[in-house]
């Protein structure tokens, strides 16, 4: 166990200049930056990537538990203990019933999984300090931009990106990490004093790759978190009038024929039609056939039936009463975020607010955000756990 602290000194000397960082965060900085380089495409490929990011947190779960003597609150975990326990339950005695399967779904097992990273941040939140958890999301971020660069040398480079179809099989996951990490940045910009033209080229990079992916949930999401950040109040004026000014920009832009049709028709669209049902790649007939497809299960749900969207697979799969208890355990980060920022204006609550409302709306158009798949998701209930046992980091004076 004592490898990963060694190992995560690599993150403490090339992301923090001189401020001081704790073993913990740097444990927990490195299993960050590990999850999110294990989306790099040749460790995808290898069929690697989960066990990778499972097995660091695994560890630094242990960790937390034998090396650092971390514990649970009954008060910290009591709502997503309930949650956790009333789905597990139903899944048993409704699948017994049955004989339906319910706990083999990939939503439910990524539901568990991010109640696990929950816990894990609800665990070392007390031993972190804000420097602590800044050193995270620059981990992050690190890893996001290193994981971009060989995926834009390995798929991108000198490829005809307007044509239909998508060249990365894996985008949706990477595109989510790279929005993410977007957003991560910025987050800091109200409070970064030195060097902000980094972020805004990371930020631009980001943005550039989500859209040569074709990625329309994430895209979708970008306008959203511009109007985030500019209705909040984390941001100076003169970042707001910046990024007013880059939207109207854009907009002009749309009015010339040729960049219209590459923008909205060639990549939004992917090249696909203009009828709903073709360029939602079938997600619209799901929604519109909705109360169809429901007949006869409102009461219990199949426990089958696939849904390309959070909302719709929630209610179909296990009925409308537990799949509204899933819905809601997916809006709880956004709700206490909301909550947190209305209070104290804090840095880390308004990036809360921001990556949850992301999270749920690509939710919208898939089935297993903000829980998942895999790795892509983690940072949002880790943030969130860390907040819920340690309220007062958002209280620290801004650096």
């Amino acid at each position: 166990m004592y490898c990963i602290s060694g190992s995560a000194n690599f993150i403490n000397k090339r992301l923090l200049n001189k401020q001081k960082i704790s073993q913990s965060g740097r444990v927990i900085s490195f299993c960050c930056f590990v999850t999110v380089f294990s989306q790099l495409p040749q460790i995808v490929e290898a069929g690697l990537s989960s066990l990778l990011s499972q097995f660091v947190w695994a560890i630094c779960f242990a960790w937390l538990l034998l090396m650092q003597n971390c514990y649970v609150t009954r008060s910290k975990i009591q709502f997503p203990f309930i949650i956790v326990v009333f789905i597990s339950l139903y899944m048993v005695v409704v699948g017994l019933v049955t004989g339906t399967p319910y706990y083999t779904s990939s939503l439910y097992v990524s539901l568990l999984l991010s109640t696990f990273m929950l816990i894990i941040g609800i665990l070392v939140a007390p031993k972190l300090s804000k420097s602590d958890v800044l050193c995270c999301g620059k981990a992050y971020v690190l890893a996001a931009f290193i994981v971009a660069v060989i995926t834009f040398f390995t798929y991108f480079l000198g490829t005809d990106i307007t044509g239909p179809g998508y060249i990365y099989g894996s985008k949706n996951s990477l595109a989510v990490i790279l929005l993410t990490a977007a957003v991560i940045l910025i987050s800091r910009l109200g409070v970064q004093k030195k060097k902000r033209w980094v972020s805004y080229l990371l930020i631009a990079f980001f943005i550039f790759m989500i859209a040569i992916m074709k990625c329309r949930a994430a895209l979708v999401s970008i306008p959203i978190i511009i109007l985030i950040a500019l209705m909040g109040t984390s941001l100076p004026r003169k970042i707001k009038l910046l990024i007013i000014s880059l939207c109207l920009g854009f907009c002009f832009l749309l009015l010339n024929d040729r960049i219209y049709d590459i923008i909205i028709n060639e990549i939004l669209l992917a090249g696909r039609s203009d009828s709903l049902a073709d360029s939602s790649s079938g997600r619209w007939d799901m929604w519109a056939n909705f109360l169809d497809t429901m007949e006869g299960k409102w009461l219990i749900g199949d426990g089958t039936t696939f849904q390309e969207s959070l909302i719709l697979a929630s209610i179909v799969k296990y009925g409308f009463i537990v799949g509204s208890v899933f819905i809601l355990y997916a809006l709880w980060p956004l709700y206490k975020g909301i909550r947190w920022y209305l209070k104290n204006k804090s840095e880390f609550a308004f990036l809360l607010v921001m990556i949850s409302t992301v999270y749920f709306v690509v939710g919208i158009f898939e089935m297993l955000s903000p829980y998942g798949p895999g790795a892509r998701c983690f940072y949002l209930w880790i943030l969130l756990g860390i907040l819920i046992s340690n309220p007062n980091l958002m209280l620290e004076k801004k650096r």
